[in-house]
């Protein structure tokens, strides 16, 4: 029998990385938001989930404690992943023909600095892989996303320029999320 851990996102998202991380033995699956990860959860359909609650840099992840409190949730643990945010785009796009940025907006308050260095409007998304993959997808050199290495390399993209978050040390803090049940305090693995 399959055992899952759900993650918000593509896959590249960081949520997903922080998976691997944290449970190698369960196979990551991605779902379309945070809601759908603790709905998931709460139901049994995965083993457990994750779901960013702080960024180093930008704050605490906006919806996210409000389905927290779910009473058919717990919360296991948490598990702090390091956070490489690149700027990726088509390979041959330059910085200096940036018209938009794309990402999660947690991301973009993540790299405000480079942002204001970028004359470029900036694209909210649903995750940074989606994000990655919606450039890909436009074929525009003029669009760039902020996203994971990973994300980029999944989605045929080059980095373009690495590490732009406003801090070097860049921590995003997941919580492990379980089921309430008699077996709940067991290890998903």
């Amino acid at each position: 029998m399959r055992r899952l851990i759900a993650y918000a996102g593509e896959p590249g998202a960081f949520g997903e990385e922080a998976c691997l991380a944290c449970f190698p033995c369960l196979e990551p699956v991605n779902l379309p938001d945070f809601a759908a990860v603790a709905a998931a959860v709460a139901a049994a359909a995965v083993s457990a989930g994750v779901i960013p609650v702080h960024n180093s840099c930008a704050g605490a992840v906006p919806g996210v404690s409000g389905l927290l409190k779910n009473p058919d949730l717990r919360i296991a643990g948490y598990h702090p992943l390091p956070v490489a945010i690149h700027c990726v785009g088509l390979p041959g796009a330059r910085l200096d023909d940036v018209e938009e940025v794309h990402s999660h907006p947690v991301a973009l308050r993540q790299s405000g600095l480079f942002l204001a260095s970028l004359d470029a409007v900036l694209v909210a998304a649903s995750d940074t892989a989606g994000a990655a993959r919606h450039v890909a997808w436009l074929a525009n050199p003029a669009m760039v996303a902020l996203a994971s290495a990973r994300a980029a390399r999944i989605h045929g993209l080059t980095v373009i320029r690495a590490n732009v978050s406003d801090q070097i040390e860049n921590v995003t803090t997941f919580a492990i999320i379980e089921k309430v049940s008699p077996a709940s305090h067991d290890e998903p693995c």
